[in-house]
C-alpha cells in the first residue's frame, strides 16, 4: 500500500479528484485502509479490536478495485 501511495504522489491532482468522486472513494477504500502511522495506529482511526477484520475484508476485495481503479483512471 505504501508502494501505491507513492504511486498516487506522483500525479496528486490527477487521484485526488478521482477519490473525490463516490466511486472513486469506494475503489480507493480497501487499499488506503491498509495505511497506519509510525505509532501503528489506523489512518482511518479504526478501532484496534476492528483492525484485523477490516483488513481482512479490505485484502478480499483488492483483486476486484485494482482493475476497476486502472478502468476509472483510464476514463
Amino acid at each position: 500500500c505504501e508502494g501505491f501511495m507513492d504511486a498516487v504522489m506522483l500525479t496528486p491532482d490527477v487521484w485526488h479528484a478521482k477519490a473525490e468522486t463516490p466511486e472513486g472513494a469506494r475503489l480507493m477504500v480497501p487499499i488506503l485502509v491498509h495505511i497506519f502511522d509510525d505509532n501503528g495506529n489506523s489512518v482511518f482511526g479504526l478501532a484496534r479490536e476492528e483492525i484485523d477484520a477490516t483488513l481482512e475484508t479490505a485484502a478480499d476485495a483488492i483483486p476486484e478495485v485494482v482493475p476497476a481503479i486502472y478502468a476509472m483512471l483510464r476514463s
